[in-house]
Formats: structure tokens, C-alpha cells, sequence
């Protein structure tokens, strides 16, 4: 399978940002978490990555979500890409949308106008969802953004136990 990795959109604040592995993991802190519907009480809980320079090679990398920077210029063999909640889609008048308030990057939405920042937005996941040359795995947070994505995508089912 080769070098895979999941990565993220800013749609979750960093609160593990400069705490060391050891702290994060003693302490059961996590930065990102993904309702499980279909197992109560059993989030999907993640950390951001821990490191920034060689994320991609760095030893728990495999158990961390990286970002549009800690991947850039690697090709991966399979991406694992999430969609956050900072970005939409309006079914009603068929467009993408982003939540300023849900963008958690200080310095990215700083000064711009919805149209920049939907268009920065947009364009960082591009960019993640190019990553992966033989496969990408995606999951979507925003039900509408998803079932949008449904028509473009192959949709995988969750496979549930038994």
C-alpha cells in the first residue's frame, strides 16, 4: 500500500498546537472529532499533526491528520481527505458555500471577503484531494456538501460490524 496519510481543511481549532505527543496521549486530548452515527458514544477522535517539518515521514504521522502544509510537495500513495465544516453546499441556489466563523485559520481569513475566502477554501482542498496518485478516500462533515459530492464520487457505504 505504501505511503498513506489523512488530512484535513482548517474547520477544527489546533488545541494541541506545541504540546508534546506524550502529554497529548497521557491526557487523552484531541483536536479533531468526527461523530460516529452509527456507533453511540464512539466518536472518531484525532490529533493535528505534531510535527511541521517531515510530517508526512514523522513516526505517528499514521495516527495524526496533516494539513495543506505539512503535505506539501509529497505525492502519496492513498489520501485520506475530511471535509470539514467550514465549507457547504447551498442546493438551493447550487453553490459552495463557507462559514467564516467555522474557518479556523486566524491568518488565512484575515482582511478577505467571502468570495476570497470561499475561493482559498476551495482551492486547499483541491490541493488535498489531488495528494493520493492511486486512490483518495473522502469524507464529508456537511450532510449537504456530501450528498452534492454523491454525484460526482463513488460512494462507499460505512461498513458497519456483524
Amino acid at each position: 500500500m505504501g505511503l498513506c496519510r489523512n488530512m484535513a481543511g482548517y474547520a477544527w481549532p489546533w488545541k494541541t498546537h506545541k504540546m508534546k505527543l506524550s502529554k497529548i496521549q497521557k491526557e487523552g486530548l484531541y483536536d479533531i472529532e468526527i461523530e460516529n452515527k452509527y456507533e453511540v458514544n464512539n466518536a472518531h477522535k484525532y490529533i493535528w499533526n505534531t510535527t511541521q517539518r517531515d510530517w508526512i515521514n514523522s513516526e505517528n504521522s499514521i495516527n495524526e491528520i496533516g494539513c495543506i502544509h505539512t503535505t506539501q510537495g509529497y505525492d502519496l500513495n492513498y489520501a485520506g481527505v475530511i471535509i470539514g465544516w467550514e465549507i457547504d453546499y447551498d442546493p438551493i441556489n447550487n453553490i459552495i458555500t463557507v462559514s467564516k466563523d467555522m474557518y479556523q485559520d486566524a491568518k488565512g481569513k484575515e482582511k478577505v471577503d467571502e468570495k476570497i475566502l470561499r475561493n482559498y477554501i476551495k482551492n486547499i482542498y483541491a490541493t488535498l484531494l489531488e495528494r493520493g496518485m492511486y486512490g483518495t478516500y473522502i469524507y464529508v462533515c456537511n450532510e449537504s456538501l456530501r450528498d452534492y459530492f454523491k454525484r460526482f464520487f463513488t460512494f462507499v457505504p460505512h461498513r458497519t460490524k456483524g
